[in-house]
């Protein structure tokens, strides 16, 4: 199985069929552009942006190798990637929503810590939610991890530490 193509907005998609439009039929250029794993839905509206310009694809691929066989398209454009993104989003995240609220309380203002991490907790929710399908989903992961870590396994440690007090009578030793 391989990993799945980054998103690339359909200009860039149409970009790339209009430097291959003379060479590749329709077919062979929606083909490789499946194939690298674009959505369905972007490449047929790439290619009708392309037919709504007028441009029209040739029926027959007009390349062909000496041995007579039909060469296929380039590879279509992929979006860079930007290995660092995840884990700065954990860190920042996670920074962002226990840490300010740890500072806050510390400090001495314990209702403002509250209210302050259950800002940053609806923020990073926001955030992961809007990043998820753009062009830099590994924002998206990191923010994902973090609430997950700061929210989830805090519920699950509670809900794990209330089923072992119902089962030993309420002693934790």
């Amino acid at each position: 199985m391989t990993a799945p193509v980054p998103p690339v907005g359909v200009e860039t998609l149409v970009t790339w069929l209009r430097a291959h439009q003379g060479e590749f039929t329709e077919e062979a250029l929606r083909g490789r552009l499946l194939g690298a794993g674009h959505s369905p839905a972007d490449v047929d509206a790439a290619l009708s942006m392309l037919h709504a310009e007028g441009s029209r694809l040739p029926e027959v691929t007009p390349r062909a190798t000496a041995g007579g066989t039909i060469t296929s398209p380039p590879p279509p454009p992929a979006e860079p990637s930007h290995p660092g993104d995840p884990a700065l989003a954990f860190l920042g995240a996670a920074l962002g929503i226990v840490g300010i609220p740890y500072l806050l309380a510390v400090a001495g203002s314990g209702n403002l810590a509250l209210l302050v991490g259950g800002a940053a907790i609806l923020l990073a929710l926001v955030g992961w939610a809007i990043l998820r399908d753009s062009s830099r989903p590994g924002i998206a992961r990191g923010l994902g991890a973090a609430l997950v870590a700061v929210v989830v396994l805090p519920f699950v440690a509670v809900v794990g530490l209330f089923g072992y007090c119902l089962v030993t009578g309420g002693r934790l030793y």
